[in-house]
């Protein structure tokens, strides 16, 4: 416990408030980072924040306690948290995930950003051309490695491991089933693809979403079009309309999303001027078009 555990939050004497009483919670968030979930409560008097690993809700664990007041005087740095807000990583303009601690007492405000404190990497992307993109997002615990020390930037992704990847950037908040025939509940994705569905993400004609086949360039621009719509993103015109050459291969139901990204900057063609609607994407080209859509495009 801290040196000032029962203090109130206008003087720093150790036990100033009775021992029934004690810190207070004010205010509980719940954010994801990466792939696990985390409760924050807010602690009235003696200030701080704890934090704590709710992603098995039947067995929460702590894991940190911060506090930015400083005791050597009775009101001074962050005092008495009155409101928390927690800022997913699709949403925050670091492209971190963040919290926002406003202070009644101080009157103060402090942003807790959350991240790996290592510089991910891996050793089949140096000198890569997506190396940037693929170490940010790595550090940031939205797109991790096949194994601890290779990412195979060049292996195709998934439909579902797209999903995965856009739901560890938002956080997964839901509490349908996919209702797909081809997902079972116990697959590794399936939480992620029901919570794409909830915020229409995706659908399905034949009810079926095949996650194992590997998504193609229009069907990934579809979603995340989608995508920024749900994390309330306007795609601004930073570039003109640039018809590809291929124009007439790209389904009609998927333009508005294709070239609205590419307007924004987020999507690009090749070198011929071709969007190659339904060629495959790589994990690298990935990381590239999330990269230009959380961090380039503010």
């Amino acid at each position: 416990m801290p040196e000032y555990f029962n203090a109130s939050n206008n003087n720093t004497k150790l036990d100033n408030r009775s021992g029934k009483k004690g810190p207070e919670p004010e205010d509980v968030k719940i954010g994801q980072i990466g792939d696990r979930t985390y409760a924050f409560i807010g602690i009235e008097r003696v200030g701080g924040i704890m934090m704590y690993d709710i992603t098995k809700p039947d067995a929460p664990e702590f894991v940190q306690y911060f506090n930015e007041r400083d005791f050597s005087e009775n009101i001074k740095g962050d005092v008495s948290p009155e409101g928390l807000t927690f800022i997913p990583a699709s949403t925050s303009i670091t492209g971190l995930p963040t919290l926002l601690a406003a202070h009644e007492v101080s009157g103060t405000v402090t942003a807790f950003t959350f991240g790996n404190s290592n510089n991910s990497t891996f050793s089949d992307i140096q000198g890569h051309w997506a190396q940037t993109a693929i170490e940010y997002l790595a550090s940031t615990q939205i797109f991790n490695g096949i194994t601890k020390n290779q990412f195979y930037p060049n292996a195709q992704l998934t439909r579902a491991q797209f999903i995965t990847v856009l739901s560890r950037a938002q956080g997964i908040s839901t509490t349908t089933k996919a209702p797909f025939s081809d997902v079972k509940p116990d697959d590794y994705f399936a939480e992620a693809i029901a919570w794409a569905h909830e915020h229409k993400l995706v659908d399905s004609t034949d009810g079926k979403f095949r996650p194992h086949e590997p998504i193609s360039r229009e069907e990934a621009a579809v979603i995340l079009y989608n995508f920024t719509k749900l994390i309330e993103k306007p795609l601004s015109k930073h570039q003109p309309k640039l018809l590809f050459k291929d124009d007439a291969a790209i389904s009609a139901h998927t333009k508005e999303a294709i070239y609205s990204l590419q307007q924004a900057g987020i999507l690009t063609g090749d070198k011929q001027q071709l969007f190659e609607p339904q060629s495959t994407l790589s994990r690298a080209t990935i990381a590239s078009i999330l990269y230009r859509l959380f961090v380039q495009s503010y």
